[in-house]
């Protein structure tokens, strides 16, 4: 329908405004792969140092920026730091209220536009019906890697993450 329609248009928009990458390291709106902190924080006015390091597997998200408009979406926009700064910039929706899987299949559609299709996909073959406990799909492009995930896609208290991170196993995958 018409609204449906409209929606659809604001998360094409929304990716759209995601920034078209120059791949000399940007990771994601500015901020380069290897930043540091402070680099990090003087690019963006609305970010802040967490209290406390959250770990992941690349390292620790030092700085955050708290709901970040993406189109429709309030994101928390992660900053996660490694023993060479910026290894990763992650994007997270909490959707508390609502199942999250036809938000995924938007974002899928908007970022193949954008990246082309996924180079990989969670589950293989990706779900057609009811989504599986974790979906997820990989996009590569020139040294970037862009990875949209969603946890518990079918149920409320859902989460929806765009991942940024400089693709070191570009060559290998993409050949």
């Amino acid at each position: 329908g018409e609204m449906k329609m409209g929606r659809w248009i604001l998360v094409v928009i929304a990716v759209a405004t995601l920034p078209i990458h120059s791949f000399a390291g940007e990771l994601w709106q500015g901020a380069q792969s290897g930043a540091n902190p402070n680099e990090v924080l003087a690019i963006f006015p609305d970010a802040s140092l967490l209290p406390e390091p959250i770990e992941y597997a690349t390292g620790d998200a030092l700085v955050l920026i708290d709901n970040r408009r993406v189109g429709q979406y309030e994101f928390d926009v992660l900053f996660i730091f490694g023993a060479d700064g910026l290894t990763n910039v992650n994007l997270k929706a909490s959707l508390k209220d609502t199942a999250v899987a036809g938000d995924f299949r938007e974002l899928e559609a908007a970022l193949s536009t954008k990246y082309g299709a996924p180079v990989k996909t969670f589950p293989s073959p990706p779900s057609v019906g009811k989504f599986a406990f974790i979906e997820s799909r990989d996009y590569f492009l020139e040294g970037l890697s862009v990875a949209l995930s969603c946890f518990q896609c079918d149920n409320p208290g859902s989460l929806l993450i765009v991942s940024y991170s400089e693709n070191l196993g570009q060559l290998q995958d993409g050949l």
